[in-house]
């Protein structure tokens, strides 16, 4: 990452009296960008901007955060289970006052543990919350150092040594030190800058000089593994917690959407395959009546044109004058039915092929049809099963 932005949490009794300096640097051209300062209820909006599209860690204060190896011979859910006792065990503290953050577990591998209080995390997990920060990681000061390194100010000493680092007041360093009194040789040593002088006169000529701790946490950058906002001080984005639950109603929704284009286009084609059916049925019927027709282009205009060139050829004589009282007979007819019906033209009459449930629905029907001045001709009927079929011949009577 090209950019990054630090902040550096003092020291405070609760949410309302936090404070610290900010630091937003450029790691290709070795530069600050921009550095302030905010406190609990003035946070600057530039800095809330570049905490949304640079990563931005917090430190806290490492003397509130106990740093611990701890090795495992097994990973896993046993081992997530077995380590607060081990924690417990090495710290001799209350496993229900402190809050453990650590590294993946790895058998046999000494894991990094950090401890600390739960009062102190929940302190510095309110104001996080509230702040409009976006933050990546809330981690102690001493961890974002590349070993070797150790930073002093006037009152305090932040060491990174590789196998052992801590945070402290500065008359404890040379006790805390692997070999008291003796500082490791070849170690970068930063001074914040009204210490410069103090550093020549306790002969000190290789310390670095910077403004902040900041400063010098930035040259010696390192990001850790481990971070102390994870389980029940997880940080939450309200953006990305709304969008989170809008997730899967979004997801039913457009599921919703698909299947209902999907069910649209089903009904498409079942409607397209519906109206093809009926056109061939259309033509069939078409061919069966008029049989000399050669090309069929639309069955249904095209016989709507051959009747009506049918009726205007024969005027009272055509065929719907003797279909219409044929058609009329039929209304609430269940007992016979028409299998075929053929038109003669020389003669003005209907060839009826009927199946008929009796004769004497073979009677009532003829006697509608004569009753609507039509003469009615039997041909030969036959038993067909439990039917009788056969055929009429119907024609205007003669007084027409």
């Amino acid at each position: 990452m090209s950019e990054l932005l630090l902040l550096n949490l003092r020291d405070a009794d609760s949410a309302d009296t936090l404070c610290g300096d900010w630091l937003l640097w450029e790691s290709a051209q070795q530069r600050a960008i921009d550095r302030g300062q905010f406190s609990a209820t003035s946070v600057p909006d530039e800095l809330k901007s570049y905490s949304r599209t640079t990563p931005c860690i917090v430190l806290v204060p490492g003397e509130q955060v106990v740093q611990l190896a701890v090795t495992l011979p097994i990973a896993g859910a046993s081992a997530e289970a077995a380590l607060p006792y081990q924690v417990e065990e090495k710290l001799s503290c209350e496993l229900e006052r402190v809050h453990i953050a650590h590294e993946k577990i790895r058998a046999g591998q000494p894991c990094r543990v950090w401890v600390v209080e739960k009062d102190l995390m929940a302190c510095w997990h309110s104001w996080l919350q509230n702040s409009g920060l976006r933050v990546r990681a809330l981690v102690p000061d001493y961890s974002v150092f590349k070993a070797p390194v150790i930073f002093q100010d006037s009152q305090r000493t932040v060491a990174q040594l590789g196998n052992c680092a801590a945070s402290m007041e500065r008359e404890l360093f040379a006790c805390w030190l692997p070999e008291p009194g003796a500082e490791p040789a070849a170690v970068p040593v930063y001074l914040q800058h009204e210490n410069g002088a103090a550093a020549s006169s306790s002969g000190r000529g290789d310390a670095r000089v910077v403004g902040s701790l900041l400063d010098a946490a930035v040259r010696h950058f390192s990001m850790p593994t481990n971070n102390l906002c994870h389980g029940a001080y997880l940080l939450h984005d309200a953006v990305q917690d709304t969008l989170a639950l809008l997730r899967w109603p979004a997801f039913a929704a457009g599921l919703v959407l698909v299947l209902h284009w999907a069910l649209l286009a089903a009904s498409a084609i079942n409607f397209s395959q519906g109206a093809d059916q009926l056109d061939a049925a259309a033509e069939s019927v078409y061919r069966d009546t008029f049989p000399e027709a050669r090309r069929v282009v639309n069955a249904r205009s095209q016989m709507k044109s051959q009747l009506n060139a049918l009726e205007s050829q024969r005027g009272d004589a055509g065929l719907l004058p003797v279909l219409a009282p044929i058609a009329t007979a039929f209304k609430g007819q269940s007992s016979i039915t028409v299998t075929q019906l053929v038109f003669q033209n020389q003669s003005g009459s209907v060839r009826l092929a009927v199946d008929a449930q009796n004769y004497a629905a073979i009677d009532a029907f003829s006697g509608q049809l004569e009753g609507q001045r039509l003469q009615v001709s039997r041909g030969t009927f036959r038993q067909n099963g439990e039917l009788i079929s056969g055929q009429l011949i119907i024609s205007k009577g003669a007084e027409q």
